[in-house]
């Protein structure tokens, strides 16, 4: 786990501490107005999607499995794009996509 860390000194730390003090926690540009505020509760529909033309972008992201699905929604992804190598491994893929995100138009 060491060989992973970021080593500073410090008085590098406190600089850093001191350089980010009074400074908003709000997404910088471009991220400000991609991402939503908070993940949904409910279905996002092609028609919820066509209401944001215009207001913001539209995240997009690919997921394979109910892990990486689950991680997308709870990043506020509005649409997850799944398949297989056929139409059964799609059945399988996409089932478990859904699983991982219940409330993201897959």
């Amino acid at each position: 786990a060491a060989k992973h860390m970021i080593k500073i000194s410090d008085e590098e730390f406190a600089g850093f501490m001191k350089a980010v003090e009074g400074h908003s926690s709000s997404l910088p540009w471009p991220l400000s107005g991609v991402v939503p505020d908070k993940p949904r509760s409910k279905k996002m529909t092609v028609a919820d999607l066509l209401a944001l033309k215009g207001k913001r972008k539209i995240v997009l992201t690919t997921a394979f499995d109910e892990w990486t699905a689950r991680a997308a929604e709870a990043a506020g992804v509005d649409m997850i794009v799944s398949w297989g190598s056929d139409l059964e491994s799609s059945k399988y893929v996409i089932g478990n996509v859904r699983r991982g995100a219940p409330n993201t138009l897959i």
